[in-house]
């Protein structure tokens, strides 16, 4: 057992954050999604993905607070829960991926690729957004709330209104 434990914690490598013994199988956020498998950690992979594909702009939903310039992003815009992307690629964290209703029609998709163990990398065709934006429209039921929190945000900035913009988010 000695030697088990030993060798499954050495096989983690640099994926020290979202180690997971082999108990928890290939997909560990089934059970547990949180701190323990995200700190935003692999948003430089993410940008090194990026660059190789040639990826001019991304929707994304990161766990984390990294300073996106600093890495060289492509230019971005937010994921927003229930809401379709402007971009072609994708990426989110699995914690919101998976913690998070807004975010369960990407649950269905089939990533492009997985960026190290903590997030996920999709590409869609301009077919498969008009698909994702029909399927969404009738699952929007909090935007004309959320667009009212985000009005009164950005017209008036205060700690109320931002925490009322995060709690209409949530």
């Amino acid at each position: 057992l000695i030697t088990w434990l030993s060798a499954s914690s050495f096989s983690a490598g640099h994926d020290r954050i979202a180690y997971f013994n082999e108990l928890a199988g290939s997909r560990p956020e089934r059970f547990l999604v949180n701190s323990d498998l995200d700190w935003g950690q692999d948003l430089d992979k993410l940008s090194d993905a990026l660059r190789a594909e040639h990826a001019p702009f991304v929707s994304v939903f990161y766990f984390g607070s990294a300073d996106f310039q600093s890495l060289g992003l492509p230019r971005y815009e937010g994921l927003r829960p229930f809401q379709s992307p402007n971009a072609q690629w994708v990426a989110i964290s699995k914690a919101p991926l998976y913690a998070e209703d807004g975010y369960a029609w990407l649950r269905s998709e089939k990533p492009f690729e997985s960026v190290g163990k903590s997030m996920l990398l999709y590409h869609f065709s301009d077919a498969d957004l008009a698909r994702i934006r029909s399927t969404l429209l009738g699952a929007e039921p909090i935007n004309a709330e959320v667009a009212r929190a985000e009005r009164i945000a950005a017209a008036t900035p205060s700690p109320e209104n931002f925490l009322d913009l995060s709690l209409a988010y949530y």
